[in-house]
């Protein structure tokens, strides 16, 4: 699979059959193994940023918090939100690209949760 100015180009059954599609519209399809992100990925992604956030001393773990808690936390309030509480992690990061949305006024009118940690781990260079 190739990025090339805004478009995923990707083989189905061969170099023959190159179909092209604007990346909105595979969002939610497209990861790291070519399948949706499942919530142990999620967490362990989050838990990077967690510590790239340590890293850059923007964030201290307290005692007896996660560096997974830590991160959601910072990442809505550094957004001017707080975070919604004993809701599933998927409604968790959609309520946080729906902030996303509407504070830096980006041209997507949804943010699924896959692509919402892929914004923020590039955002701070978490590999």
């Amino acid at each position: 699979m190739l990025c090339c100015a805004g478009y995923f180009i990707f083989s189905v059954t061969g170099l023959k059959d190159l179909a092209i599609a604007p990346i909105q519209a595979y969002q939610q399809k497209l990861t790291l193994a070519g399948g949706i992100m499942n919530e142990q990925n999620c967490l362990q992604k989050i838990r990077n940023l967690g510590v790239r956030l340590q890293e850059l001393e923007l964030v201290q773990v307290a005692p007896g918090k996660s560096y997974t808690a830590t991160a959601l936390n910072f990442l809505f309030a550094d957004h001017g939100a707080t975070r919604p509480a004993g809701i599933p992690l998927d409604h968790t990061l959609r309520a946080l690209g729906e902030i996303i949305v509407a504070n830096r006024k980006v041209h997507f009118s949804r943010l699924d949760p896959d692509s919402i940690i892929d914004f923020f781990c590039r955002f701070y260079r978490v590999h």
